[in-house]
This record gives structure tokens, sequence and C-alpha cells, in this order.
């Protein structure tokens, strides 16, 4: 699945990078709810990576953005706290508790 502004220009891009047929969306809401969607990457400019990174989170999506992350270290700080939340009730193959982050 890819996400664009213009649906016609996501479906362009899928092509373009060897996933032709991808399902294409310009909504994030709906983005988000494709079946079988597994993680999220986020390059969109920087102002808007919070508010998306929130959003996929919500949705119990891995969340990985481009530098920079976030505008304020309160946004940071928050995202932070909500992906020790989520993994605290998700299973993964990382030992119980471990959560990696660099700033």
């Amino acid at each position: 699945a890819i996400l664009s502004r213009d649906k016609t220009r996501a479906a362009a891009k899928a092509g373009a990078h060897g996933v032709p047929g991808a399902t294409a969306y310009d909504s994030l809401a709906r983005f988000l709810k494709h079946p079988g969607l597994d993680i999220v990457v986020i390059c969109t400019p920087h102002t808007q990576h919070y508010q998306q990174a929130v959003q996929a989170l919500g949705a119990s999506l891995h969340v990985l953005m481009e530098k920079p992350m976030v505008t304020a270290s309160a946004d940071a700080w928050d995202l932070k706290a909500r992906v020790e939340k989520a993994w605290s009730r998700t299973p993964t193959s990382m030992p119980s508790g471990t959560v990696r982050t660099e700033y």
C-alpha cells in the first residue's frame, strides 16, 4: 500500500519502484486500515511526522521516520512513551521491556 496526496501519483510511484498493483490511498485514515499493513514509513515534511506517527501508533503499526523525527522534544518524548506503551501489550522478538531509542 502507498499513500500520497494524489492517488494517481501514488500508484505511479509504486509502479516505478517495482510494486505494481499496490493499493494507492490519498487518505491517511483509510491507508492505516489497509489489510495486512505492519509498518508505516513516514517520509513527509518533518512538520507532519508527529501527527502521522501518533495516528500510525494508534493503529498498532510499527513506525519508521526519516530525520528529523519531530520538531519539538516534547513530541519526541510523547512518541517514546506511546511506543513503550504499545510494546508493553504487543509481543515482539525483542527482550521484554526493551525499547531502543537514539536521540
